[in-house]
């Protein structure tokens, strides 16, 4: 296990974020709560000024009772994880994103398994398209940041 360090956290990295260190730390303001908190891949679409911008990813298509989730495409995705590489995945929803301070992110990836030759990511057409998204739902959000 290596936890992602400041240094290396750019749009686009995808990294496995223990949701309850992001949840307990308070310079970490969320926009809408998950409604099924758990750890697991979060991407990271926007960093600034050492604050960066995250929202988790998912397995699972929407059901009917949800909105449609971003398919993040297999060509957007990069790295040696074989789920990351040959199962679906989506943006759990683009409303529900993480702003901190980059190593409050980096403190809750103790539990990553790959190190920093073999990360995740998206490429920049897959950051892109999950921006607009998170554009798209910004009228959706609890709070704003």
């Amino acid at each position: 296990m290596s936890a992602i360090v400041p240094d290396e956290v750019t749009a686009g990295l995808v990294a496995f974020l223990d949701h309850q260190a992001l949840l307990s730390d308070n310079r970490i303001r969320s926009t809408t709560p998950q409604t099924k908190p758990r750890p697991g891949p979060f991407v990271c679409f926007r960093v600034d000024n050492g604050e960066s911008w995250w929202a988790p990813v998912t397995t699972q298509p929407a059901t009917a009772k949800k909105r449609k989730r971003l398919l993040l495409k297999s060509e957007w995705r990069t790295g040696t994880h074989p789920q990351w590489l040959n199962v679906d995945q989506y943006l759990n929803d683009g409303a529900n994103i993480y702003v901190g301070p980059t190593d409050a992110f980096c403190a809750a990836s103790g539990q990553e398994i790959s190190n920093r030759n073999t990360r995740s990511r998206l490429t920049i057409d897959g950051v892109n398209s999950v921006n607009a998204e998170v554009e798209r739902q910004q009228a959706r959000r609890i709070q704003q940041v």
